[in-house]
């Protein structure tokens, strides 16, 4: 029964009673047999108390050493299952190698310099990005509706190209071949221009400025409001 207790156990209880030699101590054999002779001669009740409430401990510390193993054998089975269940769906599946390349390609395609391209659109002078405002390159000939970038009036400052009105920053190429950046699209309501257009705004600007020469402004009571005004005199 205190074979159960290690050496350091026994000696913790017995040398409270007697001593031991140091072959006993370190060897557990020689020392169990000097406890059980000296338990079975007139030895202290005390000790065998302390002795078997030891050896009592030291069984239910067992017993609960047993039961937290078989509860980690269980955990540890139930996290296998659920790892092998997380295996077998996609979450945590490392992507192949096609797949990578793919990722790269599409993050490179999305960040690089032809992502963050820009240019100016030759139909409405404006500065936009090729890939969110869809900036592509017409021949100047394939335009389609082009009748709709003709100005109805033409200025002696106007840069036209095959009669239409258009930015000459967003033109490229020869003379023979030109080629316009175009925002957008342009061809999806044949009747009516684009909503930004050179030919559209110069026309809104024209306009303005013919209202303004045609409207009459009475010279006369503006003049004398500023007399009055600087002679700090009350009007008659």
């Amino acid at each position: 029964m205190f074979a159960r207790l290690s050496v350091k156990e026994n000696l913790s209880i017995m040398q409270r009673f007697t001593s031991f030699s140091n072959a006993e101590r370190s060897r557990k054999e020689l020392l169990l047999q000097d406890v059980f002779e000296r338990l079975n001669g007139a030895y202290s009740e005390e000790a065998k108390k302390q002795l078997a409430t030891a050896i009592r401990l030291k069984q239910v510390a067992g017993l609960e050493n047993r039961k937290r193993r078989s509860e980690e054998a269980l955990y540890s089975v139930h996290k296998r299952s659920h790892l092998d269940e997380l295996q077998s769906s996609p979450f945590l599946r490392l992507p192949t190698e096609q797949e990578r390349k793919e990722c790269h390609a599409k993050f490179i395609g999305a960040t690089g310099r032809g992502a963050l391209a820009q240019g100016v659109c030759g139909v409405c002078a404006r500065e936009c990005s090729v890939m969110d405002e869809g900036l592509t390159s017409w021949k100047l000939l394939d335009i389609p509706n082009g009748g709709r970038l003709i100005p109805t009036r033409v200025h002696p400052v106007h840069e036209l190209y095959n009669g239409m009105l258009l930015e000459a920053a967003g033109i490229t190429g020869s003379a023979e071949e030109l080629s316009v950046a175009i925002r957008g699209r342009i061809d999806y309501k044949p009747r009516l221009p684009p909503r930004c257009i050179l030919v559209k705004m110069n026309k809104i600007r024209a306009d303005r400025l013919e209202g303004l020469k045609n409207s009459v402004i009475p010279i006369e009571p503006v003049t004398k409001t500023f007399r009055m005004m600087c002679t700090n005199k009350e009007p008659n």
